[in-house]
């Protein structure tokens, strides 16, 4: 049987799909490595790479459990869709 991520412990409790969602969104966004591919700055591009590599593994350490609560009330699906 799968368990999920908060029933197995290793999600913060009070991470929601929201939030999750909304972390993905962000960090999909153009990252310096385009940025920099964009200007011609090809020099910068292994330790953009490296930055954003740093900057992931922060996210997802965020994630674990562990961690003291989240400041704020929880983002809802309705914040979501009213994009669209």
């Amino acid at each position: 049987m799968w368990t999920g991520p908060h029933e197995a412990g290793v999600l913060r409790a009070d991470a929601t799909i929201v939030d999750v969602s909304l972390l993905v969104e962000q960090l999909g966004k153009s990252s310096l490595v385009e940025q920099f591919e964009a200007q011609g700055r090809g020099d910068l591009a292994v330790a953009a790479a490296n930055a954003r590599h740093h900057v992931i593994a922060i996210a997802l350490d965020g994630l674990r459990a562990g961690h003291g609560s989240l400041p704020g009330s929880p983002p809802g699906p309705g914040l979501l869709a009213e994009r669209w």
